[in-house]
C-alpha cells in the first residue's frame, strides 16, 4: 500500500508541477495577459486529464475486485484510457511550458530564448506524442496468430456441457471460443485470435486447449 501511495505522490507532483509553476508566473504579473483564458483552460483540462488517470487507476482494480470476469473486460479499456489521458496531460504540459515561458521572458527580458523553448517546451510535447502514440498502437490490436481448431458447441455438446459447469465452480464466464492444437500449454486471453490457415478472427474470451497435454484435464476433451 506505500509503494501504491507513493507512486500516486510522484504522479500527482510530475503532472500539477508545470500547471502550478505557470499559473503562478502567470498570474504574478501586473498585467492580464490577453491570452489570460488559454492558460486557465489548458492548465485546468492537464489537472482533470492528470486527476482522471489517477481516478481510474485506483477506482478500476479497487471496484472489481477479485472478480476475474469485470477485470478481464476493464482491463484494456482502463489502460489506454490511461495512457491517452497521460499523453495529452503531457502535450499540454510541453505547450504550458513553451507559452509560460514566452509570456514571461517577452514580459520582463524583452526577448525570448529559443533554445529553452524548444528542450522544455518541445521535448515535453515530443514525451507526449510517444504517450500517445503507445495508446494508439493499444487500440490497434494485431490478431494473434493460432495454429489450432475451433470446436463448435454443437459438435461438441459433453465437453461444453463439463466446461459451463466447470466455469460456475470457478465464478466465472465461460469463454467465447475454444481452441485446440498441438501446442503445449493452457491459456486464456481476450486478444484477437487469427486461425493459421483461415481468414477468421476470433473476437472476445478464446480458451486455448493443448492435446499434447491433454491427460491433464483427465481425458473429458480428447
Amino acid at each position: 500500500m506505500r509503494f501504491v501511495l507513493k507512486r500516486v505522490a510522484i504522479f500527482i507532483v510530475s503532472i500539477a508541477l508545470v500547471p502550478a509553476l505557470s499559473w503562478l508566473i502567470v498570474h504574478a504579473q501586473k498585467s492580464r495577459p490577453s491570452d489570460f483564458a488559454f492558460f486557465d483552460s489548458a492548465i485546468y483540462l492537464t489537472l482533470l486529464l492528470g486527476a482522471m488517470a489517477i481516478v481510474l487507476s485506483l477506482v478500476v482494480p479497487f471496484a472489481v475486485g477479485r472478480n476475474r470476469n469485470a477485470l478481464a473486460r476493464l482491463f484494456g479499456p482502463t489502460v489506454r484510457i490511461v495512457t491517452l489521458a497521460v499523453g495529452l496531460a503531457v502535450i499540454l504540459q510541453g505547450v504550458l511550458a513553451a507559452a509560460t515561458i514566452i509570456r514571461a521572458e517577452t514580459q520582463t527580458l524583452g526577448t525570448v530564448h529559443v533554445n529553452l523553448v524548444l528542450i522544455l517546451g518541445g521535448g515535453g510535447i515530443l514525451v507526449g506524442i510517444a504517450v500517445l502514440m503507445a495508446s494508439l498502437a493499444f487500440l490497434k490490436r494485431t490478431p494473434m496468430a493460432v495454429l489450432g481448431h475451433t470446436l463448435v458447441r454443437e459438435e461438441e455438446s459433453s465437453f461444453f456441457t463439463f466446461l459451463d459447469g466447470l466455469a460456475v465452480r470457478l465464478g466465472a464466464s465461460p469463454p467465447d471460443h475454444v481452441v485446440v492444437g498441438l501446442e503445449p500449454t493452457f491459456y486464456v486471453t481476450s486478444e484477437p485470435i487469427g486461425l493459421a490457415g483461415s481468414d477468421k478472427i476470433l473476437h472476445g474470451e478464446t480458451l486455448y486447449l493443448s492435446l499434447s497435454r491433454a491427460g491433464i484435464a483427465g481425458g473429458h476433451f480428447v
